[in-house]
């Protein structure tokens, strides 16, 4: 085996020790949140050398910023996702639609949402955990708060091009009373330990979409 083949062995290595660090740091922030993270705690949950993670990321600032755009990049697909769905299923005739013809659009949107939240509270706990940790996270580190910022942004933005769509008068102002009640409803079904009532969540949505949505005429 040549030197190259002994570099790239070495390299493999050591991006598996990263993203072991990586990962055992978002498990922590799953389960307690930011304030439960140090070079030891995380060190211990990836069964690595506590020297290790000061080696790969120097401060805990930057452990934590690496592991939020870890966070990032894994669940990008199932935004991606997410926003086709929607894209698919609320087709508005670029004419306008009528109030019957809104009600049903507003339905099944009403429907797709129930099923994200749903999935979220018990398909994908800890996404939306580590989600709900950075997102509404204090006095963290001016780059990461900066890159969370853009992350909610870009969340509100699909939302507000659905608002749009579908008649809204104030796109962005609606696109944060959105993004507000499906967090809502997400966190406290996954935190309180109640079922998922899917039937209440649906209701909730229409009724909040058939505040804001006008019927196009």
């Amino acid at each position: 085996m040549g030197m190259s083949g002994t570099v790239d062995k070495k390299a493999a290595k050591s991006e598996i020790t990263r993203g072991k660090i990586l990962e055992a740091a978002l498990d922590l922030i799953a389960d307690g949140g930011l304030a439960a993270l140090s070079h030891r705690t995380i060190a211990s949950r990836a069964e690595v050398r506590l020297s290790l993670t000061s080696y790969y990321f120097g401060s805990l600032d930057n452990l934590i910023e690496a592991a939020f755009d870890r966070f990032v990049e894994q669940t990008q697909p199932y935004r991606d996702k997410v926003r086709a769905n929607i894209d698919q299923q609320c087709q508005l005739s670029e004419g306008g639609v009528s109030a019957a013809q809104l009600d049903i659009l507003t339905s099944q949107l009403a429907d797709f949402l129930t099923q994200h939240i749903q999935a979220g509270v018990t398909q994908r706990r800890r996404e939306l955990g580590v989600e709900s940790h950075f997102v509404y996270a204090f006095n963290v580190a001016e780059p990461l708060a900066a890159k969370i910022q853009a992350f909610t942004h870009m969340q509100l933005q699909m939302i507000e091009s659905v608002c749009q769509r579908f008649g809204s008068d104030m796109p962005w102002q609606d696109a944060h009373l959105i993004l507000a009640a499906i967090s809502q409803m997400e966190f406290a079904h996954a935190n309180g330990g109640r079922e998922f009532d899917a039937e209440f969540v649906h209701q909730c949505l229409k009724r909040l979409f058939a505040s804001l949505f006008n019927a196009q005429t």
